[in-house]
């Protein structure tokens, strides 16, 4: 009696933990690229009444923007909406023909703008937090809008979300690798305790 119920409690143990594990596992999902709900359909392009520009051809591996050098100085911003709690990280490329301090580029998180470069060659990478429904995006400054635009190439982008660009499945509803490990290890478990009752 004693030892069916410590094979009831095994199985409970074993199957709790993997289901936890692999709801766990579940979420740890990010979109690479300009791709699904980050495709260029789903940005905004600002530039006021500058003549920057964003190219979205190189897609979804990369993106590229130029600010404005018609003499209107206004930036040229590209947002879009997280649709998932994560972080994004991207590389970036920046140049610029004017004097140093003149033009820049940075990101911008729900209106606040982070500048990342303000000098011609600068080459980096950046990592912020997004909560799901932030305003995000690039930004290209341009003080005078004259002596060139800054211009920025933007690589290995990555995003919060579903790599299969759909709604997430309910954490019951699809095991993961780890909870198909737990209850595997479960049967196995069951079936050494087994041979003891029947040698018992």
């Amino acid at each position: 009696m004693k030892a069916h119920s410590l094979l009831r409690a095994g199985l409970v143990v074993a199957a709790t933990a993997g289901a936890v594990f692999g709801q766990a596992s579940s979420h740890a999902h990010g979109i690479n690229g300009f791709t699904g709900p980050y495709e260029p359909a789903n940005w905004t392009y600002d530039g006021g009444l500058g003549n920057g520009s964003v190219d979205t051809s190189g897609t979804p591996d990369s993106l590229k923007m130029t600010g404005s050098n018609n003499g209107f100085a206004d930036n040229t911003d590209y947002t879009s909406k997280s649709v998932k709690t994560g972080h994004v990280t991207f590389d970036y490329a920046y140049t610029s023909a004017d004097d140093d301090g003149f033009d820049g580029f940075g990101y911008l998180l729900n209106g606040a703008y982070t500048e990342l470069a303000s000098s011609d060659n600068v080459f980096g990478s950046a990592f912020f937090n997004l909560v799901d429904g932030d305003t995000f995006g690039f930004r290209l400054t341009s003080l005078d809008a004259t002596n060139g635009p800054g211009s920025i190439s933007i690589t290995n982008f990555s995003a919060p979300g579903n790599p299969h660009h759909d709604a997430d499945p309910a954490p019951s509803s699809v095991p993961g690798p780890l909870s198909i490990l737990g209850a595997t290890a479960a049967f196995g478990w069951s079936r050494k305790l087994r041979r003891r009752l029947v040698m018992n």
